[in-house]
């Protein structure tokens, strides 16, 4: 059974997080790269992620359960990925990360924050609207969105 409104640690991830924060983004892209086929790879370069970019974990149940990594480049920050483990959806983890990365980017001097993701990821795309994302652009491959932060 689900627990709605679970509340989760949320912390920087660290190299050691690594192998863990590999299986909860593959989890959680399972489905999605099953059925779309030009999904481009969303595990990859975890490692230089830790290092160059800030990677945040979701922590429940003793379990990594999610994470979000993202980059701040002046006022623009870029959401680069979330991803939430299947056993964990539906019960606010995706939005306490979000709001977590809207946050922290703001407090390294981001004004904006922008993102992709794919046409077919129509759970994501009614997240971030839901969250106050705007859509700036689409194409076949992706949809473009951004929020002001405050």
């Amino acid at each position: 059974m689900k627990k709605l409104g679970l509340r989760a640690n949320i912390r920087e991830a660290v190299l050691q997080d690594l192998l863990h924060l590999k299986q909860c983004i593959d989890r959680a892209y399972a489905a999605d790269k099953a059925r779309i086929k030009n999904l481009p790879d969303v595990s990859g370069g975890l490692e230089d992620d830790i290092c160059s970019n800030t990677v945040l974990v979701a922590e429940a149940d003793g379990r990594l359960a999610g994470c979000a990594i993202f980059s701040v480049t002046g006022p623009d920050a870029h959401l680069i990925n979330l991803a939430v483990d299947p056993d964990f959806m539906g019960q606010g983890l995706g939005r306490q990360l979000v709001e977590a990365t809207e946050k922290e980017a703001f407090a390294r001097g981001a004004t904006e924050i922008h993102l992709a993701t794919h046409p077919e990821m129509l759970r994501n795309v009614s997240l971030y609207s839901h969250l106050g994302w705007s859509e700036t652009s689409r194409n076949e491959n992706k949809i473009l969105m951004q929020k002001k932060l405050m």
